[in-house]
């Protein structure tokens, strides 16, 4: 659901934002709350390299300046 992230930022918002995705997880997997969630979700196991290789490869950069 979630990768990590640096912190960044006010923990309210951080937590809305888990809150928002979490939901949106439950909607996806065909379920409208936790306790349905876990009655009813699959779970998929998944090797080392096969979580590695799904996902996204995410560089932290400096911020560009402005071009004068």
């Amino acid at each position: 659901m979630d990768g990590y992230v640096p912190y960044a930022g006010d923990l309210n918002e951080g937590l809305a934002l888990t809150v928002a995705k979490l939901g949106t997880t439950l909607v996806s997997c065909g379920s409208a709350t936790l306790p349905e969630f876990r009655s009813t979700a699959p779970l998929t196991m998944v090797s080392d390299q096969g979580f590695q290789e799904s996902h996204a490869n995410v560089t932290l950069r400096d911020t560009p300046t402005a071009v004068s």
